[in-house]
């Protein structure tokens, strides 16, 4: 079972459902009612930015829960013990305010997002939590934590079949939906079940 940090504040969770219903009608003409995601299943990791699920080229589609991620990938056993050393790290650490940036998709055609300022206490934040997950995860994914720069974002829309259509959609996002400041007193450890995201623990920040 594959676990995640992330951060799930309610008033970024119901801007971005909203405007993900909006894009997949007009764009897709599709109804959703969370984030899209298409993903092609590769047997190599061909590019750190994307997702990768091990897989001889069969497509998987999901709708996920809105998140900031921090760290995915993590394969628990004694969650327990894990969750008590993962709030030991975040009750170190101040609520913080996600301010947004601007609209991202790393110049690539598959996915997009909205990008929000990397404050160093995030940052550092993060560090902590990846170096206690490190020997929770394979060496590869640990590798793809490491050598791709943290950028504080929220998925719009991943879709590795289309990207003619993401493209659109990347160009009808309503940034103005996102300025105001969203405050941040927890992060969450959740994993990923048959019928989405399950928050397994919440960790408060101080």
């Amino acid at each position: 079972m594959e676990y995640s940090f992330a951060i799930l504040p309610t008033s970024l969770k119901n801007t971005l459902i909203s405007e993900s219903k909006r894009l997949m009608n007009k764009v897709y003409g599709k109804k959703v009612k969370k984030i899209y995601y298409r993903v092609k299943t590769k047997d190599y990791l061909d590019n750190p930015r994307r997702l990768f699920f091990r897989g001889d080229g069969r497509v998987i589609e999901a709708e996920v829960d809105p998140h900031v991620s921090l760290i995915h990938g993590i394969e628990i056993k004694d969650v327990s013990d894990f969750v008590k050393k993962a709030q030991k790290i975040c009750s170190s650490y101040n609520t913080f305010n996600l301010e947004f940036l601007k609209k991202g998709n790393y110049n690539m055609d598959f996915t997009f997002f909205v990008r929000f300022k990397n404050i160093p206490n995030l940052g550092k934040l993060r560090s902590e939590l990846l170096d206690l997950s490190k020997s929770f995860m394979p060496k590869e994914k640990y590798q793809q934590h490491v050598d791709a720069s943290y950028v504080p974002h929220a998925t719009v829309l991943y879709d590795d079949i289309d990207p003619e259509r993401v493209n659109r959609a990347y160009k009808l996002l309503d940034t103005k939906r996102f300025q105001k400041p969203i405050f941040v007193q927890e992060l969450v450890l959740h994993k990923m079940t048959a019928s989405g995201q399950e928050i397994v623990a919440k960790l408060n920040l101080n």
